[in-house]
């Protein structure tokens, strides 16, 4: 028998033109958004003109905060709440990769409550619900268009943390096609390694549930059959849509189940080294598989079958065996770095990453299968460098 709860309190309206609806779901919300995008790919296509005036169109008035990076920091959220603080905005609206809507959900926050990003990140229970959100996103990673969670870092400290919270899934998420096809193949891969790494780790995490596995799954086949189509011909709506589905399925799994270490490692390499999230995450995923193997075999092999890969009638070893090959065969395809040296990392970083693992004890138990200790999760640095 089981037991869990499960709710998914984000509209989601997905589909070509979707984008077209913003302004009217907007005005739900308020008059008055705060649109957060970054700083040049957005402006550059043209998306951050359009859906302004998709918005003002509708009566919905926007005030523009495009200073966010690849990887946001303390310093980029801090600002953008104190904007938010002075023009008092009756929602914010996120517009890009998954650092936007990280970005935008961080503002949202501190747009209510006031004070510094890093006081909820300590640990400072956010009193009550951030102000409305509505995310669209323009790549299918992080699926942060419908998780509880937001990542930043801060550079001066070293560090790269994040906060859960039911009162930052955005109400609104928009999955349009178009607006993700202006992605280019680097970033496609790099985002839809995440997405997979995402659906994977919440289908092998030790709080899997019914529910989250069927989003999970599912993921994974998306992934499979989609995301070097993706990264092969950008304008594939069909493609596009497919990820952006993926992405979000992953999201909402992840939310419920959480994932297990290769996350929580790709966040200690980006708090050192910088390194692109999803990439990394992608890059440490085949290993996590390989870490958690001894406890997830029979789940290995669904996942296998959800690649496309023939596993009826082999021996469960090979049959598990199986889903990490597709997995390295995948992420070799589109362009995902097999080891941690090839992202720049080297040993003398394993000390500090190890520091940052240290206090995500209590997760990295909850989640794998395999005994976690000191030893365990340097043995898996060790094994993917």
């Amino acid at each position: 028998m089981f037991e869990f709860e499960a709710s998914i309190p984000t509209h989601m309206v997905i589909g070509e033109r979707s984008v077209e609806q913003v302004g009217a779901l907007a005005r739900r919300y308020g008059k008055n958004a705060l649109l957060v995008t970054g700083r040049t790919s957005m402006k550059a296509s043209g998306w951050t003109r359009r859906l302004t005036g998709l918005l003002e169109a509708e009566g919905v008035s926007v005030e523009l905060f495009d200073q966010v990076d690849s990887n946001p920091t303390r310093e980029t959220v801090n600002d953008g709440g104190r904007r938010a603080l002075a023009s008092k905005p009756d929602l914010v609206i996120g517009l890009g990769g998954g650092s936007a809507l990280d970005v935008a959900k961080g503002i949202a926050v501190l747009a209510r409550f006031g004070g510094d990003i890093w006081d909820y990140i300590g640990g400072k229970v956010i009193p009550g619900p951030a102000l409305p959100l509505i995310a669209i996103p323009s790549t299918a990673g992080t699926g942060s268009e419908v998780t509880k969670y937001a990542v930043f870092s801060d550079p001066k400290a070293g560090l790269k943390e994040g906060f859960a919270s039911d009162y930052i899934i955005p109400q609104v998420a928009i999955i349009d096609p178009e607006v993700m096809s202006t992605v280019g193949p680097a970033l496609t891969a790099k985002a839809g390694g995440d997405a997979l790494a995402q659906a994977i780790e919440a289908y092998l995490t030790k709080r899997a549930t019914p529910f989250s596995d069927l989003l999970a799954l599912e993921s994974v086949r998306l992934n499979a059959e989609y995301l070097p189509r993706a990264v092969a011909q950008g304008g594939d709506l069909e493609a596009r849509l497919a990820m952006g589905w993926a992405s979000s399925l992953a999201g909402i799994a992840i939310t419920y189940v959480d994932v297990v270490i290769g996350h929580h490692v790709s966040e200690a390499v980006g708090a050192i080294y910088g390194t692109h999230h999803g990439e990394t995450a992608a890059v440490l995923l085949p290993y996590a598989m390989e870490f958690n193997r001894a406890g997830t075999e029979d789940r290995l092999i669904r996942i296998a079958g959800a690649m496309g890969e023939r596993v009826a009638g082999i021996p469960k070893p090979a049959a598990a065996e199986k889903a990490i090959a597709a997995v390295r065969g995948l992420l070799a395809r589109i362009g995902i770095p097999a080891r941690l040296r090839d992202l720049g990392v080297e040993e003398s970083g394993f000390p500090g990453m190890l520091a940052i693992l240290k206090n995500r004890d209590g997760d990295l138990k909850a989640g794998n299968t395999r005994e976690i200790n000191d030893e365990s999760v340097a043995e898996f640095v060790r094994m993917a460098f």
